[in-house]
């Protein structure tokens, strides 16, 4: 007699939107790994605007379903038990920092066997009020009581949102952001790459790419451009990403006179292309991260990476493509990194970086593997 293969697994993957970020990005190429046969997943999001992958999610065949703002709680709890009453999912995998306790105790009330928590933040711009503390204080109750698996992207994230521990399935799992490398294959040609985007290959380009957000310190990077370009003219900073602050950032470019030198790309599709094509260095000075997927993107382009030392050390997967710089320090501290870095790039194994990355945590491949285990209650 032939088993039968068992039924697909249902599952809700839970964020906040589908707009363009890390945490969307990493989902978005997840449930494009995912076996259909094993895992029917549907995606549960509380933001009303269309974000940029909802079209690309649905087109995969994938339900998306809406809940109203937690700024709604009552409204928003009623939806919520409607719709665990209603789609009867064997796990739920929730990726909303504190909010995820809410969610796994209304999932655990509705029978929801396998409930996931997946931690992916070391900070956040909140204020530190006896409100926000007590918020937090409940909510980290919820999650210790009603989730059976807690993950987190790095050591930091885990600590941050699930307490102080070693690190293990009977506290929490570190389940990196991964990422699909196979954009990164492609080979490209740098020459024409630069000429699109109006550059000589002699430029010295200084890359970042991030939400212009306050988490990723765009004010910093500006400082230290107009500090880089006293000492070489020829260098160019790009960055790639929109955000609210744009204006702002824009404004400082001008208050330096760096508006020749400062290139604002804004949102961009093709970042493997930027990564390996424009860039000489990837700067990254962040005052916050969870586990910051471009940061391995960088490395496995082959990039010397400069980063702000509250930086998980996880993310290190070519360490001697790394320079962290204290956010303390001064701006001579990050002109010295960057003149180590630029001077890095022209030695840099690129084939073997590629091959370290590839062979990591980070495959998306793997990860999806083994979540599709976790999912059919399996270990990770």
């Amino acid at each position: 007699m032939v088993d039968r293969p068992a039924l697909p697994r249902r599952v809700l993957h839970v964020v906040s939107g589908l707009d363009i970020g890390g945490i969307e990005t990493w989902l978005y190429q997840l449930l494009g790994r995912l076996e259909r046969d094993r895992v029917e997943v549907e995606v549960l999001v509380f933001s009303p605007k269309v974000g940029a992958y909802e079209q690309k999610i649905s087109e995969m065949g994938i339900r998306i379903l809406r809940c109203s703002s937690p700024h709604k709680p009552l409204r928003m709890i009623r939806e919520l038990r409607r719709l665990f009453a209603s789609r009867q999912y064997h796990a739920v995998h929730v990726s909303l920092h504190f909010f995820s306790g809410l969610i796994v105790r209304e999932a655990y009330r509705a029978g929801v066997p396998i409930r996931i928590v997946h931690s992916r933040n070391m900070g956040d711009s909140k204020r530190r009020t006896l409100g926000r503390a007590a918020y937090e204080g409940l909510m980290r109750n919820f999650i210790a009581r009603y989730a059976t698996h807690r993950l987190a992207v790095s050591p930091e994230a885990g600590e941050l949102l699930f307490g102080k521990g070693s690190v293990g399935p009977a506290n929490y799992q570190i389940v990196p952001s991964a990422i699909d490398f196979d954009a990164f294959r492609q080979p490209v040609d740098r020459e024409e790459v630069r000429r699109e985007f109006g550059l000589s290959t002699d430029d010295a380009i200084i890359g970042h790419v991030g939400r212009i957000a306050p988490a990723k310190n765009h004010r910093l990077i500006i400082d230290i451009a107009r500090a880089y370009i006293a000492v070489v003219p020829q260098a160019r900073f790009v960055l790639v990403g929109d955000g609210p602050l744009r204006e702002q950032i824009a404004w400082q470019v001008k208050q330096y006179g760096l508006e020749e030198k400062v290139i604002f790309l804004g949102f961009q599709r093709e970042v493997p292309k930027l990564l390996k094509g424009l860039f000489d260095v990837f700067l990254f000075p962040s005052l916050w991260e969870g586990s910051p997927r471009v940061v391995v993107e960088a490395q496995v382009s082959g990039l010397p990476v400069v980063m702000s030392s509250i930086i998980s050390k996880h993310m290190d997967v070519v360490p001697s493509l790394i320079k962290r710089v204290s956010l303390d320090s001064p701006v001579d501290d990050w002109i010295r990194a960057l003149e180590w870095a630029v001077d890095a790039s022209r030695r840099v194994d690129k084939e073997e970086a590629y091959r370290r990355v590839l062979e990591s945590e980070f495959s998306m491949e793997e990860q999806a593997r083994r979540l599709t285990n976790l999912y059919h209650g399996l270990s990770y």
